[in-house]
């Protein structure tokens, strides 16, 4: 993908971006984007495509620009103990989650469509970047698994990481406290590990 040229271009991603992170793909009318934006919907056309297009490059900025810990944690994970960097990976999504002057929750796990992802544009888009996490976290555990005893298979490790991530998400949303949601995040990561069961 080809990065945003200019100043201009970079600042009306970020507000596609926080426009879909607050309403979703589907509650995101074109109206609303041009008026977040400040130009016209064929201004959105001939600079990011479609509506598709533009939602697919505000979550490939929210990854890069909000959700980057999390690559970069599981990176470092053989160095500094699996446990560790998945309590401060799930610690991270739960700040992020609820972090003032910004929408509540996830923006790849709110912002898809309503309805089913076979049946939303939006909710395909947001399941490349879904699974891509669900990848990594797979990843973590593969690699846990060889140093640390696992409660379950990896396969269902990362799998219930990311079902805790996406309760975490509803949860701020509904106005839960962070420390709660800080705590909840903790207990998650600890129970992957059978020496804390």
């Amino acid at each position: 993908m080809a990065r945003p040229r200019n100043k201009p271009e970079i600042e009306a991603l970020q507000a596609a971006l926080l426009l879909f992170w607050e309403r979703g793909y589907d509650r995101t009318s074109l109206a609303d984007l041009s008026k977040a934006l400040g130009v016209g919907p064929s201004s959105i056309y001939s600079t990011f495509g479609s509506k598709a297009d533009l939602f697919r490059k505000a979550l490939q900025r929210y990854m890069a620009e909000y959700a980057q810990f999390v690559p970069d944690m599981i990176g470092r994970a053989p160095e500094v103990g699996y446990e560790s960097t998945l309590r401060q990976i799930m610690r991270g999504a739960a700040e992020l989650y609820s972090t003032k002057g910004q929408p509540c929750g996830c923006a790849m796990l709110e912002g898809g469509g309503a309805d089913r992802s076979d049946n939303s544009e939006g909710g395909r888009i947001a399941m490349e970047f879904t699974q891509a996490v669900e990848a990594a976290l797979l990843g973590l555990f593969e690699g846990a698994k060889k140093a640390e005893p696992l409660a379950q298979s990896p396969r269902l490790l990362a799998k219930y990481i990311l079902s805790v991530m996406r309760g975490l998400s509803q949860l701020s949303r509904e106005g839960t406290q962070r420390m709660d949601l800080i705590k909840i995040a903790n207990f998650a990561a600890g129970s992957c590990f059978r020496g804390n069961m």
